[in-house]
């Protein structure tokens, strides 16, 4: 269940407990992934059945901020701040993905169907589409490219 959240704490507890920070662009990265699937999860299909409650929406973003100033809006005092570089910037990190988790627990326990992976929806688009080109294949044989290719 807790794959994604359970890789994300590995990859900065390794990092931690090797005594290595990584590249302050590396971390950037890092922070930069983790926050699009916040808002790939939070903003899709607002008011749909995969919508991520609001109340735990915002504080996603209220953790984020809290966290990682690499995330702020450009321009907003204090953004671009080097936390990357020092072990209390990972763990400032290690916390972030810590309290994402349990927002995310807490998101599954209220009956949000992505349980605790924050692109379940964009998986699910992913599998609607996958049983609609089956569909379309069935429908029209002349879709399927691959039994149409002769080696």
């Amino acid at each position: 269940m807790s794959s994604y959240f359970d890789t994300k704490a590995n990859e900065i507890r390794a990092l931690i407990v090797a005594g290595r920070t990584p590249a302050h662009d590396d971390v950037r990265l890092w922070v930069r992934t983790l926050t699009l699937d916040m808002a790939t999860c939070c903003e899709f299909d607002r008011a749909g059945p995969l919508a991520f409650p609001a109340d735990l929406r915002d504080a996603c973003y209220r953790a984020i901020l809290s966290h990682a100033p690499d995330s702020w809006p450009a321009g907003t005092p204090g953004w671009g701040v080097d936390y990357g570089r020092d072990e209390d910037g990972m763990r400032l990190l290690a916390n972030l993905v810590e309290r994402l988790h349990d927002l995310f627990h807490a998101a599954a326990a209220a009956g949000w169907p992505g349980r605790d992976n924050p692109l379940s929806a964009v998986h699910a688009m992913d599998a609607r589409m996958e049983e609609r080109c089956a569909a379309l294949i069935a429908e029209e044989p002349a879709l399927n490219l691959a039994a149409a290719v002769t080696l």
